[in-house]
């Protein structure tokens, strides 16, 4: 092990990495400023992660505009090797600030920034192609890192595809499902994919295929006879997906993530022959080792967090699609697609007359708000209790209040989420105990193959709650309308 990981191995790669990487939270921080007015303003209401209630969120869209701004410096330091750590430690945290902010903000993809950031941190990738190294000349590079700087980036690489393969192992991925939605009615599919797109074999294809390269790939990454042939996969697949769906800078993140299993200066030296030295530099034999101590219990500890917090809902033997339990943090992508409706029961005349007439008082959700708000139990209960807050404010005290909320689970028939029967208000949230106020799904699929467009699936809503409705005479009251949608 320790052969392993303290291998001198030389840093060129681990710099060209940072020097790309830098340019893609550069290239991050430039997207996110569309969000100020959005789901980053604190004039809506959040959806806060358990646990992290406490963090604050900007007082006015300028701090988040500040931000933002300090991140697009500290990309451009981690960028020229400009005390690489100190801004890679920084911009980690500041994200984390807005990544911690609203769930609904939750990408698999801004998780994986932030890991990458506190794990490129632990590395010298700062002491070669420097400026840093320009401004103190006494400062000398560090032509040769303990391999364990590279293989720790790889570990967190490979286990993201590994899990987001695992996790395609279930019955609605098998059968194409919501691969075969997205793929028939996305408007994002570019030439020459629109017509292949809808052709049921190239469902399968991508679908096979999909947990294929998650799960062989990687593997090829981590041996070297092995490595180009994984490496050719992986950017057809990245570039198969920037094709087919708009998933923003993850395509180009996914290439950049390579350079790590290329250690071998030779390897890129077309890139970055100006860096290779005119000395061997430091001795190999004594490479950091002063850190060893420090190091293996720091990444044991990282490795650890990372492989058992993916399987936590196994524990609670819940379906993250579903409920949503375990579906953050997990690597779990592109594995569903609800359609929802959601109203509310207020058992108070009182409090039902003042909703209606102080609409302006409640509160207040983004678009993106309302559509994860009809989908994920677990946000429908933070506006629950946030709702309670407000009639209490107002000398409407222990009003309850109930949800129907009807959902289709990758094209299923509309099922009920919530039980209309118990008051959310009573409700405790635990990360311990099995939500019994959460319904099971119907496993079973619909036996419709072809998706049906959305006309369609706005029947079968309404054919859902005609059903309901019959079903529950004493609540035909909340099904004075509805709202469907197209989720991701």
């Amino acid at each position: 092990m320790s052969n392993l990981l303290f291998r001198p191995v030389a840093s060129y790669s681990l710099a060209l990495f940072r020097i790309f990487w830098g340019v893609l939270l550069f290239g991050t921080a430039v997207s996110s400023y569309d969000q100020i007015t959005g789901v980053y303003s604190p004039d809506y209401f959040h959806f806060r992660y358990f646990g992290f209630e406490w963090v604050p969120y900007p007082e006015t869209e300028l701090d988040t505009f500040v931000e933002l701004s300090i991140l697009l410096g500290l990309a451009i330091g981690v960028a020229s090797g400009f005390f690489t750590r100190l801004c890679l430690v920084l911009y980690a945290v500041i994200y984390l600030h807005l990544f911690l902010i609203d769930q609904v903000y939750y990408n698999n993809h801004f998780y994986l920034t932030i890991l990458i950031c506190v794990c490129l941190s632990l590395t010298d990738s700062g002491n070669v192609a420097s400026v840093t190294n320009l401004l103190f000349k006494k400062r000398k590079p560090l032509h040769f890192v303990p391999s364990w700087q590279y293989w720790v980036l790889r570990f967190q690489i490979v286990l993201v595809y590994l899990f987001g393969g695992l996790a395609k192992l279930n019955s609605d991925w098998l059968r194409g499902e919501p691969l075969r939605y997205w793929l028939n009615y996305s408007s994002s599919i570019k030439w020459p994919l629109q017509a292949l797109a809808k052709e049921e074999w190239f469902v399968y294809v991508c679908a096979y295929g999909g947990i294929a390269i998650d799960l062989i790939c990687p593997v090829f990454l981590l041996f070297r006879k092995t490595r180009w042939v994984g490496a050719i996969v992986l950017i057809s697949f990245h570039i198969l997906n920037s094709r087919l769906f708009n998933i923003g800078l993850f395509p180009l993140i996914g290439l950049v993530l390579l350079i790590p299993f290329f250690e071998n200066q030779k390897a890129f030296r077309a890139v970055y022959s100006w860096m290779v030295p005119n000395s061997s530099g430091e001795s190999r034999d004594d490479l950091s080792l002063a850190s060893r101590p420090f190091i293996l219990p720091v990444l044991a500890i990282y490795v650890s967090i990372q492989i058992l917090g993916p399987l936590r809902h196994h524990f609670l033997r819940l379906d993250p699609a579903w409920t949503e339990v375990g579906r953050f943090f997990s690597w779990r992508m592109m594995l569903r697609n609800k359609d929802s409706y959601l109203d509310f029961l207020i058992d108070s005349s009182e409090a039902r007359e003042w909703i209606s007439n102080n609409a302006g008082r409640l509160p207040k959700l983004h678009s993106n708000h309302l559509i994860s708000l009809q989908e994920n139990p677990w946000f429908l209960l933070q506006y629950v209790r946030k709702l309670d807050e407000v009639l209490s404010s107002h000398g409407m005290t222990n009003v309850p209040i109930r949800a129907v909320c009807l959902v289709s689970l990758n094209h299923r028939p509309y099922q009920v989420l919530i039980d209309p029967s118990v008051d959310l208000t009573e409700v405790e949230y635990s990360i311990l105990k099995e939500p019994d106020w959460i319904l099971p799904l119907n496993r079973s699929l619909s036996q419709t193959v072809k998706p049906l467009s959305r006309e369609d699936r706005l029947k079968s809503l309404q054919s859902a709650i005609d059903k309901f409705r019959e079903q529950n005479p004493e609540k035909s009251i909340l099904l004075n309308g509805y709202q469907a949608k197209t989720g991701g």
